[in-house]
């Protein structure tokens, strides 16, 4: 899963090159930018999460049989999971965002 997160998070960043170059050609701050590109990460981040979520909750009754000392539906396990994907998606988001801001924004422009 966090290799997909990585795989998103990249593609929110690298996708829009013209987009984050008209944004700073224009004026704008790289700390906007950079919130601008989390937001959206972190909004597909929390919709996989939820889902994954729902889905491990319905899956428990058949994977408790290969659970050693761990209860099903521990929401302690279910919570350091969820926060460790999230981190990871924060990490590749900004990873990728601050990569894209040491473009130059004209060079960006030109290229399309």
């Amino acid at each position: 899963m966090s290799l997909r997160t990585w795989g998103s998070a990249s593609w929110t960043c690298a996708g829009r090159p013209i987009e984050i170059g008209i944004r700073l050609a224009l004026g704008a701050r790289k700390r906007s930018v950079v919130t601008n590109v989390l937001g959206r990460s972190l909004r597909l981040t929390t919709i996989g999460l939820v889902i994954g979520v729902a889905i491990s909750l319905v899956a428990s009754g058949i994977l408790s049989s290969m659970l050693y000392g761990v209860a099903p539906r521990n929401p302690l396990n279910l919570a350091i999971v969820a926060a460790g994907l999230a981190l990871v998606a924060v990490l590749a988001t900004l990873a990728s965002a601050l990569s894209a801001l040491r473009a130059d924004p004209v060079e960006a422009l030109r290229t399309e």
